[in-house]
């Protein structure tokens, strides 16, 4: 009696999870959605072919650490001098390199949302970096290079879709001493020709890192891998 009971109960409950099995689990099919993420592709440390800019590149950033590509003895790192909320300025001899940022305002810009409306997939038509989905707090408003009297401003498409920038932060060390840590750095060949500007963004799940390259006075292009 109570095997047959049993063998009733069995049945009963493996018909309801075969004809409900989105009821039982609480989940709907579409309700959730999966997006292909390709923006990294074009722009990617693997896809240079320069083997100089593949090394030099490699010796300061996330990726090349992962690949233990080894520090570059023909580069020299640029110092901050000056820093803000708003901005940074690092210096090697007679170069500078200024990096400014601003409040990202949602009026300046057209959103693409996904789905029912919660999850930020484009902005200005274009897919982005930053936090994935959500609404950035602030962007890159401006990045120049000065040498001597001459200025190299790179040109808004080159950080027009990457957000939410680190650029230095005051961190207490063990609750005595201020530590200044900067995620923003510039560095510089030894004869000159080339200079990286290179800055890690956002946070974990979202961290990237983006080279800019200025080769003999002319911005030559970005490197944007995700860094974690």
């Amino acid at each position: 009696m109570h095997i047959l009971l049993f063998r009733k109960t069995i049945l009963l409950l493996l018909t309801v999870f075969l004809l409900f099995p989105a009821r039982i689990t609480g989940q709907e099919t579409d309700d959730y959605f999966v997006l292909a993420d390709y923006k990294g592709l074009a722009e990617s440390y693997f896809r240079l072919r320069d083997s100089i800019l593949k090394a030099e590149v490699g010796s300061f950033s996330f990726i090349g650490y992962l690949l233990r590509v080894e520090p570059d003895d023909g580069l020299n790192e640029f110092q901050m001098t000056d820093y803000g909320p708003d901005s940074i300025v690092l210096q090697h001899k007679n170069k500078q390199v200024i990096v400014t940022s601003t409040r990202f305002r949602t009026f300046e810009h057209d959103l693409g949302y996904v789905s029912d409306g919660t999850y930020l997939y484009l902005i200005d038509g274009k897919r982005y970096w930053g936090y994935n989905g959500r609404v950035p707090h602030r962007k890159i408003s401006r990045v120049e290079v000065k040498i001597d009297n001459k200025t190299i401003e790179l040109p808004s498409e080159a950080f027009a879709d990457l957000f939410d920038p680190n650029l230095c932060r005051r961190n207490l060390l063990f609750f005595i001493r201020e530590r200044i840590e900067c995620r923003t750095k510039a560095f510089v060949s030894n004869d000159g020709s080339r200079i990286y500007i290179h800055m890690t963004n956002a946070r974990i799940p979202h961290l990237y890192e983006v080279t800019w390259i200025i080769r003999n006075g002319k911005y030559d292009g970005r490197i944007v891998d995700y860094a974690y």
